[in-house]
């Protein structure tokens, strides 16, 4: 009888035990580090922000500067900043877009109220837009920008 009791304990302890091994092999790996996962930016996200242009047009005055703030709610804001002039020029409106295309529209009051604009954006990176459409002549033109300021973050 207790050769049939021991037997009996270890087949039980083998079978407790054993299970309890083998499920302890059976484990997931340890847990690793996870890269997250970042999110693309939309257009609309990207071109929030103030932006300076870098190259001015052939009938820009030498040394003149302008700037463009584009906000979240649809509005725009710009400044041109003429050669020795401390106060900038403002010109404001209105922005829509449309996949990679920016259309502006001013309504400001002033003799370029009405004024519509519509370029293809072109980023490279989130610091660089480059506007493409035409000048005032009709010609194919490229206007680049660099960030100047960032949108907030959220």
């Amino acid at each position: 009888m207790i050769v049939r009791s021991t037997a009996v304990l270890k087949l039980v302890a083998v079978a407790v035990f054993g299970s309890a091994l083998t499920a302890a092999s059976h484990r997931d790996p340890p847990c690793r580090s996870v890269t997250p996962v970042t999110r693309q930016k939309t257009t609309g996200e990207l071109l929030i922000g103030t932006w300076e242009l870098t190259e001015q047009s052939r009938h820009a005055l030498e040394g003149a500067r302008r700037t463009y703030e584009f906000t979240s709610d649809g509005r725009f804001v710009g400044q041109l900043w003429s050669p020795g002039s401390p106060i900038p020029v403002p010109i404001c409106g209105r922005y829509h877009l449309e996949g990679d295309q920016l259309r502006t529209t001013v309504n400001d009051g002033s003799a370029l109220t009405g004024r519509v604009s519509e370029n293809r954006m072109e980023f490279i990176g989130e610091n660089i837009l480059v506007l493409i459409g035409n000048d005032a002549d009709g010609k194919p033109r490229r206007w680049p920008l660099a960030r100047i300021v960032s949108a907030p973050s959220e």
